[in-house]
């Protein structure tokens, strides 16, 4: 047996029922091993193949028992990026890599999404913080990507008013509420 499929960086696991004898394993990319379970190590597509075992004991072979092993590709870290900072009330644009997989998008407030490269409408300062991506792909989770958000609070709309009309020759006094 095995616990095919694994997904790349992790280990591979072949087994076996334990028996008095002398345990010989092969399998692809030159493997070999005597002992009864072993653990391949830090996984690589090219590890996937067909491993074989067969048994010696007191001058006996036994028949050769095969396990296939499927290595998938854990996905890459993903790029990711947001303009910063964001003012209250326009949109975050995150963004990332274009990769084949599922994106999960996670943030402040609650935020989940499962585009590639989601917009959030209407920026508040409530939705300043880390923004996180991990990628999934034919059951393989790739380490998480982070990116920090800051929104700003936009200034309240000044009030202007002036002196006018002004007869000519005297000043201009325009002025606001700042």
């Amino acid at each position: 047996a095995s616990n095919s499929p694994v997904c790349s960086g992790n280990s591979i696991n072949p087994t076996s029922n334990t028996i008095a004898a002398t345990y010989n394993w092969t399998g692809p990319n030159g493997f070999t091993s005597s002992t009864e379970d072993p653990t391949i190590a830090n996984a690589t597509v090219g590890m996937t193949g067909t491993y074989n075992l067969y048994l010696t004991a007191l001058g006996c072979t036994s028949v050769t028992a095969s396990v296939p092993v499927v290595v998938n590709q854990t996905p890459a870290t993903p790029v990711v990026a947001s303009p910063r900072p964001v003012c209250r009330g326009n949109p975050i644009n995150l963004t990332s890599n274009t990769i084949a997989a599922t994106y999960n998008w996670t943030g402040p407030n609650g935020f989940t999404s499962s585009q590639e490269d989601p917009t959030i409408a209407n920026a508040t300062v409530a939705m300043t913080g880390t923004y996180n991506l991990y990628l999934t792909a034919v059951g393989c989770t790739s380490a998480t990507a982070s990116v920090p958000v800051t929104v700003n609070q936009t200034p309240t709309t000044p009030v202007v008013a002036s002196n006018s009309p002004v007869c000519s020759g005297n000043s201009i006094n325009p002025t606001s509420n700042t």
